[in-house]
């Protein structure tokens, strides 16, 4: 059992991700929820339960959903813990992932903005100011993005586990906070 919680520590911190000089930026994009339209997909199914709050930024759970490259080593349904330079920290979910093709070669941020995060909104519902900048900053979300946390551990076969398939018998594991409930 220790080992299982070591692998996991160990896990955790590298798919945590710190934000590196000259990749840096204040600016936070959106991208609306319709685009998603597989609806066999992980990222359909969520927005099916998702809401979309005052701000026009969609929530699952509660959670603010956003979209991550697949260098931060997230997959669609985690759980993470964003935080900020002027010290903003909010936890979120990832509701989509970002195509390597349009982020840096590390894919983690988009290339030509050099945004870490998209968040997930209904366009009619944000206001003018952010659907003409394109930015959503604005809405309090102040700082560049420090760090990117991972925040769900799995729980499979009586183990506690860092991805969400078990390497013993494939499947998806559930995550261990829905056994804490």
């Amino acid at each position: 059992m220790k080992k299982a919680i070591t692998l996991c520590i160990i896990l955790i911190l590298l798919f945590s991700t710190q934000a590196q000089a000259g990749q840096r930026s204040e600016f936070f994009s959106f991208m609306s929820y319709r685009a998603i339209t597989y609806r066999n997909s992980r990222q359909w199914q969520m927005q099916q339960s998702a809401w979309t709050d005052f701000d026009g930024l969609r929530r699952y759970n509660s959670l603010i959903m956003v979209a991550i490259g697949t260098g931060h080593g997230h997959f669609v349904g985690d759980e993470i813990y964003i935080t900020l330079s002027s010290g903003m920290s909010f936890p979120a979910i990832v509701g989509d992932i970002k195509c390597d093709r349009h982020t840096d070669p590390t894919n983690r941020f988009t290339a030509h903005n050099n945004c870490w995060l998209e968040f997930i909104v209904c366009i009619p519902s944000i206001c003018p100011i952010a659907r003409n900048r394109g930015d959503i900053s604005f809405k309090g979300f102040y700082g560049y993005v420090v760090s990117i946390e991972a925040h769900n551990i799995y729980f499979c076969h009586g183990y506690m586990l860092c991805l969400p398939w078990c390497e013993y018998c494939g499947n998806y594991s559930v995550p261990y906070y829905w056994l804490l409930h």
